[in-house]
């Protein structure tokens, strides 16, 4: 059955009604007396802000839930240019730990709420929806300040999930940017974000399984990228087609996407590689599928129709490539970018950290580093004897013109309780060359935020993915101290 798309697009590009906006302000207001009503938070100097699609007014309805942040400033973290220390912006210590602000505000939602309606997410805080109020995710917040040389900072924000890692966000500078593409576009912009975020849903409907793993943030990061002149057309069936096209375009070779961002234009995307395979899949299915069925692919309408078939296609031949065929070595370098490095690798840490008994530098710390990797995801977790670091910001930097193939990653160190008089938790950051094809050694060098350094050296060992230190390797050489 043929459809409208004008008149659909008509209809989805429309903001969702005033009841369904009235119950996501009355979620907002039902939090902030939540957090009011506290008294271990009503004396702390916080600001309760709605954030994601609702702020952005990018909402569609299937999808209007709240996005709500708690930001304390308290406490604040910090990002520092490099060779800065916090002495030289004058940062005291933290009094007032993460941890406990988190839980704080799970107590002050559950006793306003009551226990039934509010779980504890990894990163947020879930408060169930109800016939006055949509659903909503509560986030606590510390601020996050970006700082630069002559002591002037970006103001974001910060969590850290219960499983480690930290996420780092910039709510009002992805807002005001958001303002200003919509105002340079005539209003377009927001409405194009909820025409498209429409069209996923019902793909998503349809059991599209590609269109149920897209976000909205993505959606709306990636029409923030179109050119303002692409949402001029006379009709949304034009405006839709130019951003379609522009994004199917410009994600064919990384680099004429590579410098994409968010919309807050302080981070970039990570998705480059798949959705260069993604839509270069799409792009020959949908040509294949269109030249065996006669359907002619000048057309808007026949062009849609075939969405359903080529989905199936991309959903199989994708499957199949992420699960194994990215791993095949003859596609490296010049398909996949990255090389697997998934296993156990060993070696030692050269720290410059200097012993305060003997006032030397400590002997080689015997480690291992296993790694844990997907097509589009990499984790690290580092282990010594005496601590055990997880990654967090992991990156490949693959510079084939400038000889560069290097792993990058934050993570924080967690020693044991017996050692944190000299070893407390700390987070640092890698870079570790990759030599050899195919990879037989990561060679580095780290940094950290207690002011060591380091040079780390790693030999593959095995293909499995250790979860403790093998009982070959040499002890932490500050034992074999203790022991003397």
């Amino acid at each position: 059955m043929n459809q409208n798309w004008e008149e659909k697009f008509k209809l989805w590009a429309a903001p969702p009604g005033k009841t369904e906006e009235e119950r996501c302000t009355n979620a907002e207001k039902a939090i902030r007396n939540a957090i009011n009503a506290s008294d271990k938070l009503n004396h702390r100097n916080i600001r309760i802000f709605t954030q994601g699609s609702y702020r952005n007014n990018t909402n569609v309805r299937a999808d209007s839930d709240v996005d709500v942040g708690i930001l304390c400033f308290d406490t604040f973290y910090y990002a520092l240019p490099e060779g800065y220390t916090r002495e030289n912006f004058n940062i005291s210590p933290a009094t007032y730990p993460y941890e406990q602000f988190k839980n704080e505000v799970g107590a002050a939602l559950i006793s306003y709420f009551g226990s039934g309606a509010v779980s504890r997410g990894n990163k947020a805080f879930d408060v169930h929806e109800t016939s006055y109020h949509v659903e909503a995710d509560v986030a606590a917040f510390f601020e996050h300040r970006r700082y630069s040389t002559n002591g002037k900072y970006l103001s974001g924000v910060e969590l850290r999930p219960d499983n480690g890692g930290r996420v780092i966000n910039w709510p009002e500078q992805h807002y005001q940017n958001g303002v200003e593409k919509n105002k340079a576009t005539n209003r377009a912009y927001k409405s194009l974000v909820r025409i498209i975020k429409y069209l996923c849903n019902e793909m998503s409907d349809q059991n599209i399984q590609q269109a149920k793993d897209v976000c909205g943030f993505l959606i709306e990061c990636l029409v923030w990228n179109v050119p303002d002149s692409n949402f001029s057309h006379s009709d949304w069936t034009g405006d839709v087609r130019a951003c379609l096209a522009h994004l199917f375009n410009n994600t064919k070779e990384e680099k004429t996407c590579i410098d994409w961002g968010e919309v807050s234009e302080l981070k970039n995307l990570n998705i480059k590689y798949f959705v260069y395979l993604l839509l270069g899949i799409s792009g020959v299915a949908w040509f294949c599928i269109g030249l065996f069925s006669g359907v002619d692919l000048t057309k808007f309408i026949d062009f849609i129709k075939l969405l359903p078939k080529v989905a199936m296609v991309d959903l199989f031949l994708i499957g199949i490539f992420v699960k194994w065929v990215w791993k095949w070595k003859i596609l490296h370098d010049w398909l996949v970018p990255f090389p697997n490095l998934e296993g156990t690798w060993q070696g030692a840490i050269h720290s410059s950290w200097v012993n305060p008994e003997i006032n030397d530098k400590v002997a080689p710390i015997p480690c291992i580093l296993s790694i844990k990797q997907s097509f589009t995801k990499i984790s690290c977790v580092m282990r010594t004897h005496e601590m055990i670091s997880y990654s967090f910001g992991e990156e490949f930097r693959i510079e084939g013109d400038n000889q560069i193939r290097q792993l990058c990653y934050s993570y924080t160190s967690r020693p044991l309780p017996s050692v944190n008089d000299r070893s407390p938790i700390h987070d640092g950051t890698i870079v570790l060359s990759i030599i050899g094809r195919p990879v037989k050694k990561l060679s580095g060098h780290y940094w950290t935020a207690r002011k060591t350094t380091g040079e780390i050296e790693l030999t593959y060992r095995c293909k499995e993915i250790l979860d403790e230190m093998p009982e070959d390797m040499a002890q932490h050489p500050m034992k074999n101290k203790a022991n003397n």
